[in-house]
């Protein structure tokens, strides 16, 4: 398969798929996904994700659309391990879109075996294929996404990036406060009542971040043991460009 678009076009471009055609991709072409996933670093050093593509009798889920792949993404029980898994694999959604194939986080879909795999649990679901009509790709500018003034202390185009990015229930749990040559990434604090949350907020962050890096391969990002909360976000990190 090609590239039709390039990865910063398709950070744009990207958009939830739910209809997909049936017919699966082939093995060279699956193979070709999982050689392109191996090339890309994790974003903290000794944090590791893995993912195994599976069928669509391979998963449960509770919607009445199906995809004829889906990619069943292991992480470590962390928040680096969660911010990792997102920020790989939405790198491999991007790539995926820059191909003309649709893609979906599918948070409520999940693997029939929730085995571990080294030492690493079931974290999320990214449903892929061909799209049923078109290339899967947004056509216009609307999205519904908060604006960079409520994601930011400042309108900074370069973190539009991650603004568009997709969370769970549209939740977008980031925030970004810039401070000298770094800007620092916080994620919402989830009360009592959606502590189940935090795990896939936490992907959410890494989601975002792999959005960023696809869109400007220059960032970097700065680990922290400060997990410094304010008005209801904790510090996850720090990054720069």
């Amino acid at each position: 398969m090609e590239q039709k678009i390039s990865l910063s076009e398709a950070v744009l471009k990207r958009q939830s798929t739910r209809s997909f055609e049936q017919n699966g991709l082939s093995a060279a072409e699956l193979n070709q996904i999982t050689d392109y996933a191996n090339t890309i670093d994790p974003i903290m050093p000794n944090v590791k994700a893995s993912a195994e593509i599976i069928g669509a009798d391979d998963v449960k889920s509770i919607m009445k659309w199906r995809a004829p792949h889906y990619l069943a993404i292991y992480a470590s029980d962390s928040d680096e391990g969660f911010i990792n898994a997102g920020y790989v694999y939405e790198q491999v959604v991007i790539y995926l879109t820059s191909l003309g194939i649709g893609t979906c986080w599918a948070t409520s879909v999940s693997p029939a075996d929730k085995h571990e795999t080294n030492g690493m649990k079931w974290a999320a679901v990214v449903a892929f294929g061909k799209p049923a009509s078109g290339n899967g790709w947004r056509q216009s500018d609307g999205i519904k996404r908060k604006s960079l003034s409520e994601i930011s202390d400042i309108e900074d185009s370069i973190l539009n990036a991650a603004r568009i990015a997709p969370s769970s229930m549209n939740n977008q749990p980031w925030y970004f406060a810039h401070s000298g040559d770094c800007i620092q990434v916080y994620c919402k604090k989830q009360g009592f009542m959606k502590k189940w949350m935090t795990s896939q907020n936490r992907i959410d962050i890494g989601i975002a971040l792999g959005n960023l890096k696809a869109a400007h391969p220059t960032m970097q990002f700065i680990e922290t043991n400060d997990k410094t909360e304010k008005d209801g976000y904790t510090l996850m990190g720090k990054i720069r460009f």
